[in-house]
């Protein structure tokens, strides 16, 4: 109707071209607005989480002493002081608890905090805004450039079968020891002398947000 109205004017076939084109154009700009004020929401939200994360490690921390040097969010959230962090990316997802942590060093808190496939990464709790990178899924085959990071990932076996499904970072390998074995460790290789420890490395890509 709206064309048709144009050529009742007298507009030529050229002109009402251009009109068409314009609206695309219009169109077009007002997607991308849109969704750039929507990834600029997620990421600030993303940001807040960091910040409410260092804020109940803290209440963490000063009540249990043997939190005083760091916690995984997975211990924040079992002690009480957080509920599972729901990913500002994806709604139907929590951030990763095992890969989420809080470090202590010369009385400064750097946090690492992992939502879907984004990753604030051991930033100090005092930086004025936090740097977001997007992050590829780990892969066990190996990836080379600047910007890959490499960690071990753990199983254990007893006379040759598997007694995980598969590899899991180093917390996730510790709460899956505990939940087959009952018995907590702190580092890989505590696990009983019965078991062989079993670790490969794992890769992915890390690019900043612009």
């Amino acid at each position: 109707m709206f064309i048709k109205n144009l050529n009742n004017r007298g507009m030529t076939k050229k002109e009402t071209m251009v009109v068409l084109l314009l609206l695309v154009i219009f169109f077009t700009v007002g997607i991308y607005l849109a969704t750039g004020a929507s990834n600029k929401t997620e990421f600030n939200t993303f940001r807040k989480l960091a910040s409410r994360f260092v804020s109940s490690f803290g209440n963490l921390r000063t009540e249990y002493a043997n939190f005083e040097s760091g916690a995984y969010l997975y211990d924040v959230i079992q002690n009480g002081y957080s509920e599972p962090l729901t990913s500002p990316f994806n709604s139907d997802e929590v951030c990763n608890p095992y890969e989420s942590r809080i470090q202590v060093k010369d009385h400064i808190i750097y946090v690492t905090l992992r939502c879907s496939n984004y990753l604030i990464y051991n930033q100090s709790s005092t930086t004025d805004r936090f740097t977001v990178y997007k992050i590829s899924d780990w892969t066990e085959e190996k990836i080379e450039g600047s910007n890959v990071q490499m960690t071990n990932f753990y199983n254990y076996e007893k006379n040759g079968v598997l007694q995980l499904p598969k590899y899991y970072v180093r917390k996730e390998f510790y709460v899956n020891y505990y939940n087959k074995t009952g018995h907590d460790i702190y580092e890989p290789t505590a696990i009983d002398s019965k078991y062989k420890l079993l670790e490969k490395t794992y890769y992915r890509t890390m690019d900043e947000v612009k």
